[in-house]
């Protein structure tokens, strides 16, 4: 079975760095010490310009939020990265979006673990 080479993706694959910078005007005006996050990756550069653009736009107005949950969170529910949540308050617009935990921090003898979520 023969396999076609595309150039232009052998061109890329063979550059020892990779990288697609999205910008937004909005959060450099709002804060102009805003840093670039960097992603290292083997993708391909649309797989690599999607993502970028993705987090971007989970970026541009991101939220920190504090969350009291009944029950203990163990550390294997942070086995393969951190938890997700989308939490339901509309008094505070969360509007259904995804929610990842920075930090979390559990009290045995009350039963709770406080969790912030940022997204």
């Amino acid at each position: 079975m023969a396999t076609t080479l595309d150039p232009n993706r052998a061109a890329f694959v063979t550059n020892e760095y990779r990288y697609v910078t999205p910008t937004s005007p909005t959060v450099k005006s709002r804060n102009p010490a805003a840093r670039e996050v960097k992603v290292d990756t083997n993708l391909d550069q649309a797989a690599a310009t999607a993502l970028a653009a993705k987090y971007l736009a989970e970026n541009i107005q991101p939220r920190v939020l504090e969350i009291v949950l009944q029950g203990i969170i163990n550390l294997d529910a942070f086995i393969g990265g951190p938890p997700s949540y989308i939490p339901n308050f509309p008094k505070l617009a969360t509007d259904g979006r995804t929610m990842k935990v920075i930090g979390a921090t559990v009290d045995y003898g009350a039963g709770k673990t406080t969790v912030r979520v940022r997204g």
